[in-house]
């Protein structure tokens, strides 16, 4: 009989242990869910800003806008049109030439050895290239 109380207080005791370790799990999952929440209405609120930015861009980029606005300070600013003359083609921008030493420390040693041909003229090796 002593043996079988025993094993009801042991049993009572996991029941009770069982009890408040389902509550802390319960508890925990309230706290990660409100947590989960509170973070979805931040990112509510951010797409809600980033829309009303995006809208906000389209009325102030609206080319009518920004023609009145150059109409009202085109004599501050300076503004005149741009005539046909003043655009250019690619062919029109001098290419930049590129020095390479061929003393320098480095993976190629200042030139580009691979047999690519790059940076010789007539099989001379060159420290100017044109791109």
């Amino acid at each position: 009989m002593a043996m079988s109380r025993a094993l009801n207080v042991i049993l009572i005791l996991l029941v009770v242990i069982g009890v408040g370790y389902t509550y802390k799990i319960k508890d925990e999952a309230e706290q990660a869910s409100e947590h989960a929440a509170a973070l979805q209405r931040q990112i509510d609120e951010v797409q809600q800003t980033i829309e009303i930015l995006k809208a906000e861009w389209s009325h102030l980029s609206r080319p009518d806008r920004i023609q009145s606005l150059v109409e009202r300070y085109e004599q501050q600013l300076g503004l005149t049109p741009m005539d046909a003359h003043q655009f250019s083609t690619l062919e029109d921008v001098p290419l930049k030439a590129l020095e390479l030493d061929p003393s320098a420390d480095g993976p190629l040693g200042g030139f580009a050895s691979g047999g690519t041909g790059l940076g010789r003229v007539d099989g001379q090796a060159s420290g100017v290239l044109t791109q």
